[in-house]
């Protein structure tokens, strides 16, 4: 029931009477549990900008080739859009941070993630 061998252990069946409690109480107030394993989707992830700039002139290069622009060579796209095609980008939430105790709140710009998506089998 937890990562950690140094809290308190039960038994299985009370391990098992805790979950299914858990689960009614879930289901009874129209509740979904949802497991994310964060830690690996970091490290998977990139917070170089010079991806977030690449793909901004692919979507650009994209949007121009649909609008039946100038000939639009495939030597105009950076060659890395092929790859970045389906990566997502995400930032995770910021409270602004106190300067100094007592003290009025500094804002910290969001650091931009980038993560391409894997088949999971």
């Amino acid at each position: 029931m937890t990562h950690s061998a140094k809290g308190p252990t039960v038994s299985f069946e009370e391990a098992q009477r805790l979950e299914r409690e858990t689960a009614e109480h879930l289901l009874k107030s129209r509740k979904l549990s949802l497991i994310v394993d964060l830690d690996q989707t970091i490290v998977h992830a990139t917070v170089d900008p010079t991806v977030g700039d690449w793909i901004s002139e692919g979507e650009a290069w994209e949007a121009r080739r649909k609008d039946g622009g100038p000939s639009i060579a495939t030597e105009d796209v950076n060659p890395n859009w092929e790859a970045l095609k389906d990566v997502k980008k995400f930032a995770l939430a910021q409270d602004g941070v106190p300067s100094r105790p007592f003290h009025r709140k500094v804002e910290i710009p969001s650091c931009m993630y980038y993560i391409k998506p894997r088949l999971v089998v």
